[in-house]
């Protein structure tokens, strides 16, 4: 799997992730996996590309193939 972390700004949640939820459906794409720990989001890809074009488009960036623990 390809782990995807893209930091947040406290106080801007849920307008990133409505525009996380967005980009997932024009690009049709589904995360297996969705986490958020402290300041950051994680969301696990099953195809490499899928990620790199996620961590792209929202400043984040591919960390592993495990998720980070809670």
């Amino acid at each position: 799997m390809n782990i995807v972390e893209v930091r947040h700004e406290s106080g801007d949640v849920a307008n990133l992730m409505g525009l996380m939820r967005s980009w997932l459906d024009a690009h049709r794409v589904a995360p297996n996996l969705f986490r958020i720990n402290g300041d950051f989001f994680h969301f696990e890809f099953g195809a490499q590309d899928e990620a790199t074009a996620f961590a792209a488009a929202f400043d984040g960036h591919v960390i592993g193939a495990e998720m980070p623990a809670a």
